[in-house]
């Protein structure tokens, strides 16, 4: 197996990487979600999601997925922008701006201890209340 990894980065890693064993040799795939949900149903653990709903990227696996709000943002910052509010620096949003929303897997929600889930409704409603 590791002859093959080797012979494959040697010959397949071209420009603009060069002839290097050390260059990375990329599958295509739709999203890096599938790798990593795959490597956890293999392991027999749950998985949490990021940027979009990957709940359903591999079934019985992905427990919620935090889900960015790309277009919120952006329109945000267009509109400091425009009323001449905007200030350059780093920018961070996240679910007490209404920019991030965690979207539990329904199939998977009975796994979720009585206890977390409370917890997590009650922040929820908590950061909610903020955005308004």
């Amino acid at each position: 197996m590791t002859c093959t990894i080797f012979k494959t980065r040697l010959c397949r890693s071209g420009c603009p990487c060069g002839k290097s064993a050390r260059c990375e040799t990329f599958a295509e795939v739709n999203s890096m979600a599938d790798p990593f949900g795959q490597a956890a149903a293999q392991a027999h653990i749950l998985a949490f999601g990021a940027i979009r709903n990957q709940n359903n990227v591999v079934p019985g696996v992905v427990l919620a997925s935090a889900v960015t709000s790309t277009a919120e943002a952006f329109l945000r910052i267009a509109t400091e922008v425009r009323n001449n509010q905007f200030h350059p620096g780093m920018l961070e949003y996240g679910m007490e701006d209404g920019m991030v929303k965690v979207v539990l897997n329904p199939k998977l929600e009975s796994r979720i201890p009585e206890a977390a889930m409370k917890r997590f409704l009650a922040v929820e409603r908590t950061l909610s209340h903020k955005e308004r």
